[in-house]
Parts: C-alpha cells; structure tokens; sequence
C-alpha cells in the first residue's frame, strides 16, 4: 500500500533522481533495497500527524540530499530509525548495508537520557562529521511536524534544537537556509 502512495512515490524519485548519475548500478540497487526495508520495517506505523512513519525516513533521506550528502549517508539517513523503533538489528544492517552503515545507525540510536545522548553523538561527530549531519536533516523534519507534540515537549525538543543543534549546523556545511529554517521554527515555541 505505501509503495503506491503519491507522497512517498515522490520522495523516492527526488532521492533516485540525486543519485541518478553518479550511482553505480549496485548502489542503485541498495538504495531499492533501503526503500523496501523501511518499508516493511514501518508498515502500518503512523506519526502523529496521520502520515506513515516511513515518510519520515524519505524526507529525512531528501534533506540529505538538499545538503549535498554521499550515498552511505542518504542510505543511513533511511535506516536511521529502524534499529530503535523495529526489529532490525545492527548485524542485519551490516550485511545488508555494510559496517559504515551499521556503525552509523548505532551512534544515531538514542540513549537513556538527553545528555548521554548528546555526548554519543559528538563523539560519532568526532570520528565521522555525517553524523552530526544526519542527525540534523532528522531534526530539522522533526521540527517541521512539531505542532502534532505536547506543549512541553515543543518546548523540549525547539530549546534544544537551538541549544544543542543549530550551533554546529554552521561548522558541518549544512546551508544557511536549512540553518534558518530549524532556527525560525523552534523559535515558534519558545
């Protein structure tokens, strides 16, 4: 059913049509692959919003793009989520994805606590700066859907967004308009 929704037809072509020529055919053939995997993985999950849960993973994938990001880091901005809200283990996506993958969506994985989880990723930021970049493009699309939360945790989620993302946003190379966006809409709820 998801695979024939306009929506989600569309985010797969724009992120097709970024790879469309300077993927090789197996590389292609991993990004098919990541879509069906996702999915699967997100069928009949919903966000808040009433959107499938696998859009999210597509725009996420889409941002990367937009910034200019490689071919692993699109593929690990699919996969971002599906090691802490599916089955999928980290074994699985290094078979299937390769061990840079694997080890990235291991340092996306949140943590028990905010700062526990803040430290995890600058020291993934440290070794591997796209990251820091994956993490942003998910954060940015969160923040576009942030009205569907609780008060408190629009201000949760936008104080940290100004606090702990948009300073390194700058440093990594995601473009200013990016930057603004993320900036103007935690704004909104402080």
């Amino acid at each position: 059913m998801n695979g024939k929704n306009p929506l989600i037809l569309d985010y797969k072509n724009r992120i097709r049509s970024y790879f469309s020529r300077k993927a090789s055919w197996g590389e292609r053939l991993m990004l098919e692959g990541a879509f069906l995997d996702i999915e699967n993985l997100f069928r009949n999950q919903y966000r808040l919003s009433g959107k499938p849960v696998v859009v999210h993973s597509l725009r996420v994938a889409a941002l990367l793009c937009q910034v200019g990001a490689d071919f692993r880091s699109v593929i690990a901005g699919l996969l971002h989520d599906t090691l802490e809200d599916t089955h999928l283990t980290k074994e699985e996506i290094r078979q299937g994805y390769g061990k840079w993958v694997a080890g990235m969506s291991e340092s996306l994985k949140k943590t028990q606590n905010q700062e526990q989880t803040h430290q995890k990723l600058l020291q993934a930021g440290h070794h591997d700066i796209r990251s820091l970049k994956i993490k942003f493009c998910d954060r940015l699309d969160n923040m576009r859907e942030i009205q569907w939360l609780t008060p408190y945790k629009r201000q949760r989620i936008s104080r940290e967004s100004l606090q702990f993302y948009l300073p390194f946003s700058a440093a990594i190379g995601i473009p200013s308009d990016k930057r603004d966006e993320l900036e103007s809409l935690a704004a909104r709820f402080l």
